[in-house]
């Protein structure tokens, strides 16, 4: 009976950690994808602010040459 017993214990603990491991999967998948769109979004803002300030430089590097009389 006590190896019966065992096999069923064993037998519950592996479908739980199955059941665990199927949802460290899910979360860790949602997370990877969240953090690529995260990624994504800061690598865009910089992309943006950086045309921004290549724009400004250029208008001051404009404004700023002598002018000839």
């Amino acid at each position: 009976m006590l190896l019966r017993m065992d096999g069923w214990l064993f037998d519950i603990w592996e479908s739980l950690l199955k059941e665990e491991a199927a949802k460290f999967e899910q979360l860790h998948h949602k997370f990877m994808k969240e953090k690529t769109d995260h990624l994504q979004g800061l690598k865009d803002t910089v992309s943006k602010f950086e045309e921004g300030k290549e724009r400004l430089y250029m208008r001051y590097e404009q404004q700023s040459k002598p002018t000839s009389l």
